[in-house]
């Protein structure tokens, strides 16, 4: 595809027009010699034909100059080449946290997530070009990467047995990031694709105890309702690390869990993996520390690592975690130092982000009303566009040369005469 960078250089094309004309009006008839017979032979055939015997004739040079004029507005004008045109990337970033599958509505069966994601949806379908490519971004699924306009699976989308994080929305503030949540937020650069939604009255907890009763958000107020069974949280194998066993055994108490031996149904399994043949370490985190028989505990790759020691210049890590389970690789375990307050409460927080919630189960700032919905077009992806292809300059630089050599022809032959 051929443009101009400058198309308004092309008004000087009427220069070489005005130089004809010109040329046209004060051009002379030529002076012939009278007395050649023929001359008045030619004149006389002319005026049997009906034409003029004399014109008036435009010199050479004239045309010369009117065509160098020409090429060199051409020049002017800079025309190039075109690539084709380099497919964008777009990411959408999902929000998955317990509320986004909530109702919409009271009598609507879609989620939030369903009103969001169609929101957003159309907005690719409308705005993408042939080839565009978007990456799904969500806390807790790998990436996805799919032509634009089309939807993710289903399981991709489902929502997991744990609450999973809502996105730092904050980090993605950027060119052709799409917002996919529940409640308005702001953004500068962002496109942002709220649902909005309705109160979603139901379980937000329970109250522990000896008699768990599960606490229930209606009506904008919570109330405790009827009595649930204790979840349970496995420590495996029992009685191995009697420092680490205590720390479980006094969090689940404070949370109303019992504690059992193996029982892989329950809410947050803790297992103890430590390799006694490791070598011995010290161990640390929060403000405390405690020396360990430490090993690299074996869970999958998506788990996440808690606690880490450096052997051998390299962070190996000894405590790993991920929804529903804890592995320890640690034992023979010395009492901790520093503050025991700390020591608590920062392996509680570990277990707290790992333990499963029961089914239903989402918390009140997730169920309390997201507010109207919102649909706010940010600024698209950065574009690759339409790139200059090889050797665009030749274009100009062959008409200023062709110009060139017009101008020199032009004067050669106005010096000729």
């Amino acid at each position: 595809m051929l443009v101009l960078d400058r198309p308004l250089a092309l008004l000087a094309l009427v220069l070489p027009v005005l130089l004809i004309l010109v040329a046209r009006v004060f051009a002379r008839p030529p002076r012939l010699a009278t007395g050649s017979l023929c001359i008045w032979r030619a004149i006389g055939a002319a005026e049997v034909g009906g034409a003029s015997p004399v014109r008036s004739r435009i010199p050479p040079v004239i045309w010369f100059f009117a065509a160098c004029l020409a090429l060199a507005a051409l020049a002017l004008a800079s025309p190039r080449t075109l690539a084709a045109a380099t497919p964008r990337t777009w990411t959408a970033v999902v929000d998955r946290s317990p509320g986004m599958y909530l109702p919409f509505q009271p009598d609507d069966a879609r989620t939030r997530l369903d009103v969001a994601l169609a929101s957003a949806l159309d907005y690719l379908r409308r705005e993408a070009r042939a080839g565009d490519r978007v990456r799904w971004l969500g806390p807790g699924r790998e990436m996805l990467v799919l032509p634009a306009g089309e939807e993710p699976p289903a399981t991709w989308l489902a929502r997991d047995a744990w609450f999973a994080p809502r996105p730092r929305f904050e980090a993605h503030d950027l060119p052709g990031r799409l917002w996919i949540t529940d409640r308005a937020r702001a953004s500068s650069r962002a496109s942002v694709f709220a649902s909005g939604g309705a109160d979603a009255p139901g379980p937000i907890g329970e109250r522990p105890g000896e008699t768990p009763h599960e606490v229930v958000w209606r009506g904008g107020e919570a109330t405790e309702e009827r009595e649930v069974t204790p979840r349970r949280v496995a420590f495996y194998p029992p009685d191995e690390e009697p420092i680490l066993s205590d720390v479980v055994a006094s969090w689940a108490e404070a949370r109303g869990l019992d504690v059992v031996a193996g029982h892989w149904e329950a809410a947050l399994v803790v297992r103890l993996a430590a390799d006694e043949t490791g070598p011995r370490v010290v161990v640390g985190r929060d403000g405390w520390r405690m020396a360990c028989v430490a090993g690299p505990p074996r869970l999958d790759d998506a788990a996440h690592t808690w606690l880490s020691v450096e052997r051998d210049g390299e962070l190996v890590p000894v405590v790993r975690w991920r929804p529903g389970r804890v592995v320890l690789g640690l034992g023979a375990c010395a009492e901790p130092e520093g503050d025991p307050a700390a020591f608590a409460v920062s392996w509680a927080r570990l277990l707290d982000e790992a333990l499963l919630p029961r089914p239903g189960v989402v918390p009140m700032r997730d169920r309390v009303a997201a507010g109207a919905g919102v649909v706010r077009r940010g600024v698209p992806p950065e574009d690759g566009g339409r790139g200059p292809a090889p050797g665009e300059n030749r274009f100009a630089a062959l008409l200023a040369a062709a110009a060139a050599l017009c101008a020199l022809a032009g004067s050669a032959t106005g010096w000729r005469r």
